[in-house]
């Protein structure tokens, strides 16, 4: 009797929790799993595997989250292991390392880590796995896979009617001209991550600035100093009004600081690397995240499979507003846009808003393969719900209004440095 109870206590948990997943508008494909039983959050050891150099900013951001569900939890330094600097051939060793250490619960913070986690799953079926990014674990049929994502478009989209409202301020001044509303961005790689963020951002520009284009510059790889710095020398050179970042370095506010062009960072408050330059930048709080499944390992608790969070819950947002640079009535409209951004009421890729190649994506859907396979699931209601099936960005084209920048400004090689992995 005691043990059909137990059954069916863990199945009503399971399933008012994919309830309120689906409440709450986060990604739901969790497949069935076994309930797990509670650690004690003594004993509980978690490790943290990081891309990142100790004094990269991303590492920073993350150290930052990680401390703060520490403090949450209560977990001390003894039960945390962070292995930062950790590339893909390295991770299989990483792992291992942290299950020597008798870590449960280990969280791998990029998608270049996928291929080793879900081979470790295997072998260590004793610990939960959790990756960052990543599109095959989250149909993985390894119940100690789960992957997690934040969908940070939203914050992109928010800190785009910053920058239109900005760009229209120096219109109306004459301080700059319809031409030079074009914003440089940018980007780490090619990617859907990076594309998805990049629409979002313009779209977000045009509610308040039409004139406006974007140009992006790839680096192709992430984390590199030298390389960002070059892609935002570039689209200087080329005559931005304003840029926007999707990199894990200061390189580009550092060179917006120097040529006085407005920029919008990203991850982390950049207004210390562009004091009279920076706007603000996008956030994920990860802590919140990180919180969420080391209660879930104390707590016996099943772990998303797939988890993806936006400003509803408060999971992204923008960094603190530069009140010395930001218009007269920037904190005013960004409220409203984040408290509709809340409640869901903004359909950021609304279909009927924006056009690929000329066409509307509906009609692309209709009438191409390669759009129906990318895009048709996502498609509802004339609008792309991005995110929405899966935790990972599926946007991969640009719309029309930005288009890629790969023309040498500056007199030097201009060729784009070999791509690694996100």
């Amino acid at each position: 009797m005691k043990k059909y109870i137990a059954v069916l206590l863990a199945f009503l948990l399971l399933f008012s929790q994919a309830g309120c997943r689906k409440r709450s508008g986060e990604a739901d494909t969790s497949k069935e799993q076994t309930t797990m039983e509670g650690v004690d959050d003594g004993k509980l050891k978690v490790g943290f595997i990081l891309p990142a150099e100790d004094n990269a900013p991303d590492t920073v951001a993350r150290v930052d989250a990680i401390r703060r569900m520490q403090h949450r939890t209560g977990l001390t330094d003894r039960q945390v292991f962070i292995q930062r600097n950790v590339g893909k051939e390295e991770c299989p060793q990483e792992i291992k390392t942290l299950a020597d250490k008798g870590c449960q619960l280990i969280l791998a913070l990029g998608a270049r880590y996928e291929e080793a986690v879900l081979e470790a799953a295997e072998e260590y079926d004793d610990i939960q796995f959790c990756l960052e990014g990543g599109r095959e674990s989250a149909d993985s049929d390894l119940p100690n896979v789960h992957t997690f994502n934040s969908r940070i478009y939203e914050a992109y989209y928010a800190a785009g009617v910053i920058a239109g409202m900005e760009l229209n301020h120096r219109l109306n001044r004459g301080d700059i001209s319809p031409y030079d509303c074009r914003v440089g961005f940018v980007a780490y790689k090619q990617c859907a991550e990076t594309s998805t963020c990049i629409n979002a951002f313009y779209l977000g520009i045009r509610t308040q600035c039409s004139q406006s284009t974007i140009d992006v510059r790839y680096v192709g790889k992430r984390g590199n100093y030298d390389a960002d710095g070059e892609a935002a020398r570039q689209l200087a050179a080329s005559g931005v009004g304003m840029m926007c970042t999707y990199t894990y370095t200061s390189a580009a506010a550092a060179v917006c600081a120097e040529r006085g062009i407005p920029v919008i960072g990203n991850e982390y408050n950049i207004i210390d690397s562009a004091p009279k330059q920076a706007l603000t930048s996008t956030y994920t709080d990860w802590s919140l995240y990180y919180t969420d499944v080391v209660n879930a390992m104390i707590n016996g608790r099943i772990i998303d499979k797939d988890f993806c969070g936006g400003y509803k819950g408060n999971m992204v947002s923008l960094t603190q507003l530069n009140d010395a640079e930001v218009v007269e009535g920037t904190a005013q409209k960004l409220m409203e846009v984040e408290k509709k951004l809340r409640k869901g009421s903004i359909k950021i890729f609304d279909t009927t808003g924006f056009t690929i190649d000329g066409q509307s994506l509906d009609e692309l859907v209709k009438t191409e393969d390669e759009y129906k396979k990318k895009y048709d699931e996502y498609l509802k209601g004339g609008e792309l719900k991005e995110q929405s099936a899966t935790s990972a960005p599926i946007f991969v084209d640009l719309i029309d209004g930005v288009r890629e920048s790969s023309m040498d400004y500056l007199g030097g090689s201009s060729e784009e440095s070999e791509e690694e992995n996100p």
